[in-house]
């Protein structure tokens, strides 16, 4: 019965504060304009130093082949027997290029898994990637995330890039995965470690198509409800 009481009067200043709303007390705050300030500089190098600061290593490339010969050169360093690519697009590359890899996920786990992405967010240097492009398993099952993209992809800000997308597709896939460096976790101290659920190096082999400058950024809300 006590419980019941006050769960009325809770309920009750709920609906007191709905009928009474106070007034603003910020009124000149601005809730839409972007929090970071505008850049002019090169995209590619805006989201290079984000995503080295992450953990992220960075090859820029002047075109496909060469990033066969990048991932190539990595598999003969570290001794790579299994790489995994199981997006057609990449496959057909690497099957031309006559770089072995295989196609399914099976036994033995490989060592490396190649992908491409959705998009790149220059301000906090994350790779999108998602269920409709590039699988929900594929990025996580090898210890070596290799992404191949082009400079044309990269997006100011996290809304940008998805705006982006919901003009790609009819409906937005239905995972969508922001990769931030490699996978860690943070114990209590505060320390960083390498060791969290999912690759421990992640590369990225920019392909530089020559389009440079951001995705199409997204409109404002105000402008977006006028248009609409």
């Amino acid at each position: 019965m006590e419980d019941s009481t006050i769960r009325e009067k809770v309920l009750k200043k709920i609906r007191a504060a709905l009928l009474n709303k106070s007034a603003d007390p910020y009124p000149q705050l601005d809730l839409t304009s972007s929090v970071h300030k505008h850049e002019t500089e090169d995209p590619v190098i805006i989201f290079a130093e984000h995503f080295i600061a992450a953990g992220g290593k960075f090859i820029l490339c002047e075109n496909e082949l060469e990033f066969v010969e990048g991932l190539l050169n990595l598999a003969e360093q570290y001794k790579w027997t299994t790489v995994l690519c199981c997006e057609d697009g990449l496959s057909n590359l690497l099957t031309e290029c006559e770089f072995p890899h295989q196609f399914e996920v099976g036994e033995p786990l490989p060592d490396a898994s190649v992908t491409s992405c959705e998009c790149m967010i220059a301000n906090n240097g994350s790779i999108v990637i998602s269920s409709r492009k590039n699988g929900l398993t594929t990025p996580i099952v090898a210890p070596v995330h290799i992404v191949c993209a082009k400079s044309s992809q990269i997006a100011m800000e996290i809304k940008d890039g998805l705006h982006w997308m919901k003009k790609q597709y009819d409906n937005l896939p239905s995972a969508i995965s922001f990769i931030t460096g490699p996978a860690r976790t943070q114990q209590i101290d505060g320390v960083f470690v390498n060791e969290g659920y999912g690759p421990k190096h992640i590369y990225l082999f920019l392909v530089d198509d020559k389009e440079r400058g951001f995705i199409e950024a997204a409109p404002d809300d105000a402008d977006a409800m006028t248009n609409g």
